[in-house]
Order: structure tokens, then C-alpha cells, then sequence
């Protein structure tokens, strides 16, 4: 007959929960991995199915395939990959908290406010590194379709994707990768093993928009994983939050450039 918990010592009580986290984080990475899957698959099919299902009702020439490199369609696809991740987070926290999901993701205030203000610092200069090369690499080689497509996109939907990859992105993989993920996994491994496995899960995750994204992409990463680490994974989403926002706004001025 099993026994209540509450029957238990203080010390019977964490042995339990050490091995229940044990058990459970057998499967944590592959539950990890499955949501991203559902999340890129869900986001792939059907932002390119909205997308064209609005701009077939718009009448616009070209329908479907017209729509498939514009601004309108990576921007939908980022909100449903988003929000994929933010419903996987909801779920996940529930349990690494033991029904608290503010617990699941590790949410605190936010600790060592001067190393946030350096990181802060590094993460904008990378970030205006990194967009300033690209849009060189850019004005100084044959223009990629893509760029002149969303150069007709509308300033609503400039507007729009600032949001979702300014706020929504950052917020929805900071809370997955760097809350419960990281949350569950630091019960078991030190911080650099947790560290290490975000970092490289997270650049994987990129792989798909070319080899050199993620190379590119290293130095954020462990800015990210310091902020997590010893600031707090609110930390962690305002400096993903500019990182994006600094690249966005380097952009900008190529997006909406006539020539």
C-alpha cells in the first residue's frame, strides 16, 4: 500500500521529489524537442496556408504563391510558433512547479541589476554588429528576393512583425528554453551543462535559415545564458527583447528602402 506524502519526513518528502524529477527528465529533452517539432510544423503549414488564404481573398495577383516570401507570412509564422511554445510553457511549468507555473519557470525578480546593465550593453553591440554586416552584405551583392518582397509590405504589417519578433518571440522562447527547460534540468545538472544544452538547442533550432545564422548567433547565446543564470529569467527575455529589437531597427531602413 503506498503512503501519503504528507506521512512522510522533510527528508523522505525531497528524497521522493530528487527521484521523480530523475524519472520525469529522462523524457525532458524529447518533450522538449517534440513541442519545437509540433511548434515548426504548425507554424510552416499553416502560416503559409493563412497567408495565402488571406491574400487569395484580398484578390491579389498572384495568390498563393505570391504570398509565400512576404513579410505577412514569416510574421504569422512566427506568432504560431510562438504560440506553440507558450502553450508547451503553460503545460510544463504546471508540472516542474508541482502545479505552480510561476515556480515551473523559475520566475523571480531580478538579481545583480549592473552585470544585466553590461550584458545589456554587449547584447546591442553584437546585435548591431551582426544586422549592420548582413545589411552591408546585402547593399553589396544580388538583393535575395525575399528583401524586395517585403519591401511591399504595408506599414501595419511592419508593424506587426516588430511585435512578434520585439515581444511575443523573445517571450515565448526565453519561458521555454531558459524556463521550464532550464528550471527542471538545473535540478539535476550543474549550470554549464544546463547552459550548453540551451545554448546549442537554441542555435539548432536557427539551422534552418543557413550554417553561418548560428555561428553568428554563439555570442547571444551565452550573453543569454549569464543573464539566466545569475540575473533571472526575466532578465533573460529584456535582453533577448532588445538583441531583437537593435537588429530590427538596423533593418528597418533596408525593408522599407525603395531601391
Amino acid at each position: 500500500m503506498a503512503i501519503p506524502q504528507e506521512s512522510l519526513p522533510a527528508a523522505s518528502k525531497r528524497l521522493l521529489e530528487t527521484a521523480a524529477g530523475s524519472e520525469s527528465a529522462r523524457s525532458l529533452i524529447l518533450a522538449a524537442v517534440g513541442w519545437w517539432v509540433l511548434a515548426w510544423g504548425l507554424s510552416g503549414f499553416l502560416g503559409g496556408f493563412l497567408a495565402g488564404f488571406v491574400t487569395a481573398l484580398m484578390r491579389t495577383p498572384g495568390g498563393l504563391n505570391a504570398s509565400l516570401n512576404t513579410l505577412g507570412t514569416f510574421t504569422v509564422k512566427v506568432i504560431l510558433f510562438a504560440g506553440v511554445l507558450l502553450i508547451a510553457v503553460r503545460k510544463r511549468s504546471r508540472i516542474v512547479g508541482y502545479g505552480n507555473r510561476r515556480a515551473g519557470v523559475d520566475d523571480r525578480p531580478i538579481m545583480r541589476w549592473r552585470l544585466l546593465i553590461v550584458l545589456v550593453l554587449l547584447a546591442a553591440t553584437w546585435a548591431f554588429f551582426v544586422s549592420a554586416v548582413f545589411v552591408w552584405a546585402v547593399r553589396n551583392a544580388p538583393e535575395p528576393q525575399w528583401v524586395a518582397s517585403w519591401r511591399q509590405a504595408s506599414p501595419w504589417t511592419v508593424a506587426a512583425f516588430a511585435v512578434a519578433a520585439v515581444v511575443l518571440a523573445p517571450l515565448a522562447e526565453e519561458l521555454f528554453f531558459r524556463g521550464w527547460l532550464w528550471t527542471e534540468l538545473r535540478r539535476q545538472w550543474g549550470a554549464f551543462p544546463t547552459a550548453l544544452l540551451r545554448c546549442g538547442s537554441w542555435m539548432v533550432m536557427h539551422v534552418e535559415r543557413g550554417l553561418l545564422l548560428p555561428l553568428f548567433l554563439l555570442p547571444i547565446a551565452v550573453i543569454l545564458g549569464f543573464a539566466r543564470h545569475f540575473c533571472g529569467i526575466r532578465a533573460a527575455i529584456i535582453l533577448h527583447a532588445i538583441y531583437n529589437l537593435v537588429g530590427f531597427l538596423v533593418l528597418l531602413p533596408l525593408l522599407v528602402s525603395k531601391a
